[in-house]
């Protein structure tokens, strides 16, 4: 029997973990004063102390009258549903109510559909073949036996999607996500969430507290199970996608956390975090992905203590957010300047300060440099940056971007670039690239401290210690070093030899004398004292060119004045056999095959006896080596040992049974023996004790007024500044215009090729064009709109696309976007 066999009593020997216990009211445990205080002001007070009541007359109680009020009271379950535990068991029943581990649910679709916040679904070990997506309910845990006994699936038709869809505060722990397929995730935002109710300004994920996926593991193949040896090669789905643009636009913030994740998604991405999402990864483990950790569009990652296993990339930085957070107005700088004013600053797009920030990326006249200060100005910020200009800025619009990136220290780089199955490993040929460890792109940056699997130590592109020779390489444009005062000697052979001499002091003395005022073997000159040095001792330059090109007899062989064959350097060594044919001699093809033929003496022993005494390395054998395996207790039998409950872990009621070996049962007084007849129902106790006062209800549950609720939402000061106003455009095809003087939301139908154009914007102008059957037929934008990626997306042939424009210029370019894809 395991622990998880017993019932809670069984280690606790707590009277509170019985189940079914008698329905006590608190009169149990009460002074008949009180109680009696308490009936007629018609408020029951919160009963603490043990009393007197159980010993007391019936005439001392609430009358059955008094108990038929309590049963018609307002209770707390009216109100508001409290928070539980669901039970999911493949053995289960979705018609039950799971709420008792002996009546669980049988699929973790119906517990989330009966979930609310607060709740806590525990899922027994087994296997879970569900439609995806899942929708988890905000505040809800998934909480599994283990990660190695439970295990969720989709089905094979909804293999592409999303498998579970998450809102603020959930949890997952103990969970494996298996067979996911391409362009599907383990985990992602929801973005359809309703969170309007509690402040959100429009669909998405409303994040509060971060998603939270602890404990679990990923694992995908396209061909196969995914396991030891698999060598599928087709594309698979992912770990988590941490994408910003799901979330509500006024999302607190937008962020996954990750505690002990595993991905082993053959050729399937780890995670993706894009469009100014957030993640941070504590031991978070990829293998075999196209990609371990990948920031996107602004998507910035905290990654630490990990490991990338082989697949075809480690970590990827690519580009910045799609749309700045904010711009401006930039004065004038020169050019080699690394500071611009910045005036007339725009809302920041993600939360209420414009400040620049360091690390930024900012854009002056298309050119990305980085924040590295701000400080404040009349009406602005004094912004400094790197690298400075190298062209005069004339001043005009500038923007603030957030950059695409990955932070992270002392990850694990083993095998990066190898393959994405199991023939990667080295035993069976995979070789290693490095180069695909750090990706970036586009000007997104991995900030990075990594060992490979050579030992080799890297601090970013600047710095490295070769794990196999020692060696030492600093790349950099500048360097410095505060307190060097010398360099050398120099070794050799990893530390096995020194060679050269104590460099102390680089001398520009044209005498080429040290500071010491002598000549020493610890100073070296600088070019400016070498020349110096040879105008003042060296022969006239034309002296010098005759000198130098006249021959010396040194120069000259002996054969030159002997003219004897003797005195030739490089004679040719000829003996006997210079007067033989060449027949007499083998080929040199034969020559060339003795000399690589194999030796005795380059055979192991074993090579010419055969015997496995002389192999070398021979592994060490106990007795057990020559037994059957059957006469073993097998490893699940040990592992089902190890943690079988022993006697010395059960409290004594385990095994007596005796009411007297609970711990924590409660004080009885003789009003336990009475008749139930006497007193109002237990079940009428129960209701008046949890019934609602007017001291429990808010203000507007007895006013109705909507200025009497707390945490109402923030609305804006003119409700017209809201895009109420539009048109439709109807069927269109051919030529069609988006006049903006209508309004900003305009609504289609595409029924042929289309062409599009959008006419009389304002300086600061918004589009959302809910477009039907858009990819039926050819869409042509106008030129003035730029797309994320420089292409425009690809639209649904039969549903509704959201696509939103803005122009902050009059419309001079269009910024373009995908909102939302195939609407339901």
């Amino acid at each position: 029997m395991q622990p998880a066999d017993l019932a809670a009593v069984a280690t606790s020997g707590a009277y509170a973990d019985l189940t079914g216990l008698p329905a006590l009211g608190t009169a149990a445990a009460e002074d008949a004063a009180a109680f009696a205080a308490a009936v007629h002001s018609h408020v029951l007070a919160d009963i603490a102390d043990a009393g007197t009541a159980a010993a007391t007359d019936a005439a001392d109680y609430a009358t059955a009258a008094q108990g038929a009020l309590a049963d018609s009271a307002v209770q707390p379950a009216d109100l508001v549903a409290a928070a539980r535990v669901i039970w999911v068991d493949p053995a289960g029943d979705d018609a039950a109510a799971g709420d008792l581990p002996t009546a669980p649910k049988a699929t973790v679709t119906a517990a989330l559909a009966a979930a609310a916040p607060g709740d806590c679904i525990r899922i027994r070990a087994g296997l879970y073949i569900e439609a995806a997506p899942m929708i988890a309910p905000r505040d809800v845990s998934l909480v599994g036996d283990g990660l190695r006994v439970t295990e969720i699936r989709p089905t094979p038709a909804t293999a592409g999607q999303p498998l579970f869809l998450v809102d603020s505060g959930c949890h997952f722990w103990g969970l494996t996500f298996a067979r996911h397929q391409a362009g599907s995730w383990a985990v992602a935002f929801n973005a359809a969430a309703d969170n309007t109710g509690i402040g959100a300004s429009g669909p998405g994920a409303y994040i509060l507290k971060s998603p939270y996926i602890q404990n679990c593991s990923s694992y995908t193949a396209q061909d196969d199970a995914g396991l030891a040896g698999s060598t599928s090669d087709g594309t698979t789905g992912g770990g988590m996608l941490v994408d910003g643009a799901a979330c509500a636009p006024n999302s607190p913030i937008r962020s996954m956390v990750v505690d002990s994740y595993t991905q082993v998604n053959l050729d399937g991405p780890g995670c993706l975090v894009t469009n100014d999402g957030y993640a941070q990864l504590v031991s978070f483990f990829g293998t075999f992905c196209s990609y371990h950790v990948k920031a996107l569009n602004g998507g910035q990652v905290n990654l630490s203590n990990s490991t990338t296993n082989f697949g075809t990339f480690g970590l990827v930085a690519d580009g910045r957010s799609t749309t700045p957070l904010f711009s401006g107005a930039g004065a004038a700088a020169a050019d080699g300047a690394n500071g611009i004013d910045v005036t007339a600053l725009t809302a920041n797009r993600l939360g209420g300060s414009s400040r620049p920030a360091l690390g930024q990326v900012f854009d002056v006249a298309g050119v990305q440099r980085t924040v590295t200060g701000a400080s404040p100005i009349s009406g602005g910020w004094r912004v400094t940056f790197y690298p400075a200009l190298t062209a005069a800025f004339a001043g005009g619009a500038v923007a603030f971007f957030q950059r695409s990136q990955i932070m992270t220290g002392g990850q694990n780089m083993e095998f990066v670039g190898a393959g994405t199955n199991y023939l990667a490993l080295p035993w069976n040929g995979g070789v290693p690239i490095q180069a695909n460890e750090i990706v970036e792109a586009n000007g997104g940056r991995v900030f990075y401290s990594t060992t490979d699997h050579l030992g080799t130590f890297r601090v970013g592109p600047q710095f490295s210690v070769d794990g196999t020779t020692g060696e030492v390489t600093i790349n950099t444009d500048s360097f410095n070093v505060s307190g060097l005062n010398q360099i050398g000697p120099f070794s050799r052979d990893g530390g096995q030899t020194t060679v050269g001499v104590q460099l102390r002091e680089v001398s520009n003395d044209a005498g080429l004398i040290a500071s010491t005022g002598a000549a020493d073997g610890n100073t070296a000159p600088t070019q400016a004292a070498v020349v110096a040095y040879v105008a003042a001792t060296a022969a006239t330059a034309a002296q010098g060119a005759l000198a130098d090109s006249a021959v010396q007899p040194a120069d000259l062989a002996a054969v030159a004045t002997t003219g004897a064959y003797a005195d030739l350097s490089g004679l040719p060594a000829l003996g006997t056999a210079a007067a033989t044919d060449a027949t007499d001699y083998a080929t040199a093809a034969q020559g060339a095959l003795a000399d690589s033929a194999v030796q005795p003496a380059d055979l192991a022993a074993v090579a010419t006896t055969g015997a496995y005494a002389d192999l070398s390395g021979l592994p060490a054998l106990g007795t057990a080596a020559a037994t059957d395996a059957a006469d073993y207790a097998t490893a699940a039998q040990g592992a089902t040992a190890d943690s079988a409950v022993q006697p010395a872990d059960l409290a004594t009621v385990a095994t007596t049974g005796a009411y007297a070996d609970l711990s924590g049962t409660p004080t009885l007084g003789t009003a336990a023996a009475t008749d139930a007849a006497d007193y109002a129902t237990a079940a009428q106790g129960a209701l008046a004790d949890s019934a609602v006062q007017p001291a429990d209800l808010a203000t507007v549950a007895t006013t109705g007024a909507y200025a009497d609720l707390t945490g109402l939402p923030a609305l804006p000061a003119n409700a017209n500044d809201l895009p109420t106003e539009g048109a439709a455009l109807g069927d269109i095809s051919g030529a069609a215009t988006v006049d903006c003087a209508a309004g900003q939301v305009f609504t289609a139908t595409v029924t042929g090729a289309a062409t599009l154009t959008f006419a009389n914007p304002e300086t600061y102008d918004e589009i959302v064009l809910h477009l039907t059957n858009g990819g039926a037929a050819a869409v042509t934008w106008p030129a003035s709109v730029d797309w994320p990626g420089g292409a425009a997306p690809e639209l649904t042939a039969a549903g509704v696309d959201v696509l939103v424009f803005v122009t902050a210029d009059g419309g001079v370019t269009w910024r373009g976007a995908l909102a939302a894809e195939d609407v339901k």
